[in-house]
């Protein structure tokens, strides 16, 4: 499986969030599971989901349901 076929992210507010040991990391890597923060970027309208406001990474799948 190469990345762009997997399309799953783990999404967080701040970098930090994201950050995972090497075991997680072997895990995460194997299938290219993508990990992104969306740090430094700003809503234009409507707001981050509630999800996010709870916890601080969801994973979102590529029917783009998000788990927190």
């Amino acid at each position: 499986m190469t990345r762009s076929d997997c399309d799953i992210a783990v999404v967080a507010r701040r970098r930090e969030d994201l950050e995972i040991g090497p075991a997680t990391r072997t895990v995460v890597a194997t299938p290219g599971i993508r990990m992104q923060s969306l740090e430094g970027l700003g809503l234009v309208r409507g707001r981050w989901d509630r999800a996010l406001e709870t916890h601080p990474a969801v994973v979102v799948r590529p029917d783009r349901h998000v788990f927190g």
